[in-house]
């Protein structure tokens, strides 16, 4: 076929789609095109479209992962002009077939190397197929969409990808089950057509029965929505931007001593421990139980608080000291790594947790929460200095709003 590339010689070694075609539209233009593939044919030769890609071509079938089918095909690079490969980044080099090597022994040849990611991308190393593609950026779901514009639901695949990882893992998890919530409900509506009035409309709807949790899904799509403008999918205004939530009470339950005490006498030796560790430490319940016993040395028990990742050193004194002693001295049948564990040496689990401290609650006819123990513990301690720096608070108001509420502020009487 005449065209503008009569003359000069393509070895085609792409396969699949992306390499194949552009060996397809060198053909189209004049080009002798060599399809070189493997014995038995490239792995989509069996695709009904690969006649339309692979059309206008000579075949030569290589093994390249021999020294004889690489020595043959830089044999024909001596002579040719265009090399087309798309294969992972690395490979061509793993082969003995890479730029440098083909280059030497041609330095015209054109060597054309097409990657899913290039080849300075953070992500140059893995799989670049289109349906990998797609579903890292979304797509299929934009394919899907009934208007112009991305749909919502493409944008959450992105926001797990790339900001939920820097997240701690209980955010996450609240995270994953707002945006199954929030994509079943605005799933392929694209981007630009949410408007407050919708926003609005889905707070009120998710309100009568969570009120909470629409407060915390509104403040989601709000981030997600930010980061889609940060992207460059949009640049419509944020739609949650002037929409009021729901007002929200703090707790504030207080823990009298004698309901501590009720709880207390009647839980598992693992709850007590628990209990303990977390009224002495002002710690969550969940960090509690992943102290390990390597966390206590030169006289400090160690730890970095989950939520904020700030690290603190509790000096092991007076009572605390006195009740690691206790946990750390109980006879076991084995020990384990954990600075609270069972008798068998196993951790205590959240599940082993909350089960035991219900049972006990209920035994003793009190209904307060595990986590309102921490609460107790800030108040308590009197000192909004002290209790700061163990709650991790950033600032002094939160701390005052966070104890005042649980117990009442103390003030004197006028006379």
């Amino acid at each position: 076929m005449n065209g503008l590339l009569n003359g000069l010689t393509v070895l085609d070694l792409g396969w699949g789609l992306a390499g194949p075609l552009v060996g397809m539209m060198c053909a189209d233009n004049g080009a002798d095109v060599i399809k070189v593939e493997p014995p038995g044919g490239e792995p989509f030769r069996h695709v009904a479209a690969a006649h339309v890609w692979n059309r206008g071509k000579r075949t030569l079938a290589l093994d390249l992962k021999s020294a004889g089918g690489v020595q043959a095909l830089i044999d024909l690079c001596r002579d040719a002009d265009v090399l087309i490969e798309n294969f992972r980044h690395g490979k061509a080099d793993e082969l003995g077939i890479g730029y440098a090597r083909l280059h030497k022994a041609n330095p015209r040849l054109v060597y054309a190397s097409i990657t899913g990611y290039g080849s300075e991308s953070p992500r140059k190393d893995r799989p670049g197929y289109e349906h990998l593609v797609d579903a890292w950026l979304g797509l299929p779901w934009h394919v899907q969409c009934y208007r112009d514009g991305p749909g919502f639901n493409a944008f959450p695949i992105a926001y797990r990808r790339e900001i939920l990882p820097t997240k701690v893992p209980r955010t996450q998890r609240d995270n994953e089950k707002e945006i199954k919530t929030l994509v079943a409900v605005f799933g392929q509506v694209p981007l630009d057509d949410i408007k407050p009035r919708h926003v609005r409309r889905y707070l009120d709807t998710r309100g009568r029965t969570a009120k909470v949790r629409a407060n915390r899904e509104k403040a989601l799509l709000r981030h997600i929505f930010n980061c889609a403008r940060e992207w460059g999918y949009t640049s419509s205004p944020n739609p949650c931007a002037g929409v009021k939530g729901f007002k929200e009470t703090g707790r504030d339950r207080y823990v009298e001593d004698d309901e501590f005490r009720a709880v207390w006498d009647r839980a598992h030796f693992t709850v007590q421990d628990a209990m303990d560790v977390a009224y002495l430490t002002d710690q969550r319940p969940g960090h509690v139980i992943k102290i390990m016993r390597a966390d206590v040395r030169d006289g400090a028990l160690w730890l970095t608080q989950g939520k904020t990742g700030r690290k603190l050193r509790i000096a092991v004194e007076g009572e605390l000291r006195a009740v690691i002693e206790r946990i750390t001295s109980r006879p076991r049948r084995a020990t384990g790594l954990w600075l609270i564990q069972d008798e068998n040496g196993q951790r205590l689990t959240s599940f082993a947790l909350r089960s035991r401290f219900d049972k006990a609650r209920a035994l003793a006819g009190v209904n307060f929460q595990f986590r309102d123990i921490r609460a107790k513990a800030a108040t308590d301690t009197e000192n909004l200095a002290r209790a700061q720096k163990l709650l991790g608070h950033k600032n002094r108001a939160m701390t005052e709003r966070y104890t005042r509420n649980r117990k009442g502020e103390r003030i004197r009487p006028l006379r």
